[in-house]
């Protein structure tokens, strides 16, 4: 399955809002990995390499996540024998479509998320810009059976600001819109600002990496690039960590006459 589920009574929620930018991508990709998975092991710092941040916003926001109960999680420990476990993710809630349950969900495209985190590594994107643009496909979904042309839809820039808990929300639009252009030189989505709300046409994702070989490749890169990332971090600290141990040689004092 090439996407993972936003559901209606989580995005809409107060939950949602309580979250900075950064937990709520950090969310969204436990999302998308328990979803694509089930339960699976990810250390923090390949996460904070994924999302471009740090191991401490990632274990902040983990324990966070813990006491709203959106997760239930095991966090890495070393054995006995020294050997690193990393944390083990039991449960991730709103991850897993139920059809015994009747709750609204969109669907948001995987491998558009991991180019949008991968624009985000690259500092062309901001964490508040990739939470727009979900929340964006997220109305997508939503309102599109109201329009006669479905890949064309509105949202007023009050819900737009409610809806993503950002104030400068509508600010972020321009930058997503440069981010991400297809070969063809199409981007995502083409959009008109307008006194009060925002129009949004011929609403596009990238298709999927199965469909795709060029997407394909780039989905690899992805994953290479991250392990690159992860390994040249560690490398940076067992250099530190030496560097610490080395011992400097004691200079003797030398006592002065007159």
């Amino acid at each position: 399955m090439g996407w993972f589920p936003i559901f209606a009574n989580f995005i809409e929620g107060e939950d949602f809002k309580r979250l900075t930018p950064t937990e709520k991508l950090y969310f969204w990709h436990l999302v998308s990995e328990f979803n694509l998975r089930g339960e699976f092991y990810q250390s923090d710092l390949t996460i904070a390499k994924t999302l471009g941040t740090c191991e401490k916003t990632i274990r902040r926001g983990r324990a966070k996540l813990l006491r709203m109960g959106l997760i239930i999680a095991k966090p890495g420990t070393r054995t006995k024998r020294n050997k690193f476990l990393a944390t083990r993710y039991l449960s991730v809630k709103y991850s897993i479509i139920s059809p015994e349950e009747d709750r609204f969900f969109a669907q948001m495209p995987r491998f558009t998320f991991q180019v949008m985190l991968y624009e985000l590594r690259k500092s062309r994107l901001q964490a508040g810009d990739v939470v727009v643009y979900v929340c964006l496909q997220y109305w997508f979904w939503r309102n599109r059976a109201k329009y006669e042309n479905r890949d064309q839809f509105f949202i007023t820039k009050n819900s737009l600001q409610s809806l993503t808990n950002l104030k400068d929300a509508l600010t972020r639009i321009p930058r997503i819109y440069k981010s991400i252009i297809f070969s063809s030189g199409a981007h995502l989505f083409k959009y008109q600002e307008e006194h009060h709300r925002f129009i949004f046409r011929e609403w596009d994702w990238c298709e999927d990496p199965d469909e795709n070989e060029d997407n394909r490749q780039n989905a690899e890169e992805y994953i290479e690039e991250i392990s690159d990332l992860v390994r040249e971090e560690k490398q940076r600290r067992e250099i530190n960590a030496q560097q610490k141990t080395v011992k400097r040689p004691k200079t003797r004092k030398r006592s002065s006459f007159g």
